[in-house]
């Protein structure tokens, strides 16, 4: 049900620290984590085409259930990235389209390279730039036709400080991060006339999303696998205007790839 009620939504959680894997090490994860429509909020022209209410242009909750891979570098480098996909439901078309039901469907990609400074004994800072590419298509059910398609491309600088506590048999850390994130947005309306074969194509002004968020991460991992969680909040604006505020939160079981026998808690 998490899944179905996605809508153009990108997760938003974290669930990294500024520690990185040691050289050669992969992490490979599966998470859930929240994530918030920000479409409902843009500007589309003609404007008669969609029909929104008060409510439904506020950010509506929701979740993504990504999956993802860390491989260390060497010298404090670490890359890594993940995947999600989601099916969605109305967005609500006008006159001739609202006849027919409307499936989504979102894929989103997030890419990473970090680069990690240790300040002291276990404490370190990340610097972790990526870039975001998100993707969804509003289509019809019974007629097959894309009614929107909608793009999202833009990077997110994240910067992490992190405090890593050791024990006997395990790794527990606590990560504060301050992520700044810019989205360029397109997007293109396709309905049809009264006429049967009549169809009309809008394309749609380039839009912006600015978002800030301020991240709090828990590790804890023992010897062959682990977990993150995320409990944050993230503002975000819509050229200048439409703000929203929603929570964060996420957690993350990740596990260690082969070859990894004898390996010890760095």
């Amino acid at each position: 049900m998490l899944m179905l009620s996605a809508c153009a939504h990108m997760d938003n959680g974290f669930m990294r620290s500024a520690q990185p894997l040691v050289a050669g090490k992969a992490r490979m994860s599966y998470a859930i984590s929240s994530s918030y429509s920000y479409a409902p909020g843009l500007s589309f022209q003609p404007d008669s085409i969609l029909v929104l209410s008060d409510r439904e242009k506020k950010a509506d909750l929701s979740c993504q259930f990504p999956a993802g891979i860390d491989i260390g570098l060497g010298q404090g480098l670490q890359i890594g990235g993940q995947a999600s996909v989601a099916a969605g439901g109305d967005y609500h078309f006008r006159k001739y389209e609202q006849m027919y039901p409307d499936l989504s469907l979102t894929s989103s990609l997030r890419g990473y390279l970090q680069k990690s400074f240790p300040l002291a004994n276990d404490l370190w800072i990340g610097l972790s730039p990526g870039i975001l590419i998100h993707n969804t298509v509003w289509s019809s059910v019974t007629t097959r036709r894309s009614n929107l398609k909608h793009q999202a491309i833009g990077g997110e600088f994240p910067v992490t400080i992190t405090k890593v506590l050791h024990s006997k048999d395990q790794k527990d850390s606590h990560s504060l991060t301050f992520r700044y994130t810019k989205l360029q947005i397109s997007s293109r309306l396709n309905v049809s006339g009264p006429e049967a074969w009549g169809q009309h194509e809008y394309a749609q002004a380039d839009q912006s999303i600015k978002r800030y968020a301020l991240i709090y991460t828990h590790q804890l991992e023992k010897s062959w696998s682990g977990i993150f969680m995320d409990l944050g909040f993230e503002f975000s604006t819509i050229d200048g205007h439409n703000a929203l505020a929603v929570p964060i939160f996420g957690f993350k079981y990740y596990f260690f790839g082969a070859g990894m026998k004898n390996r010890k808690l760095e």
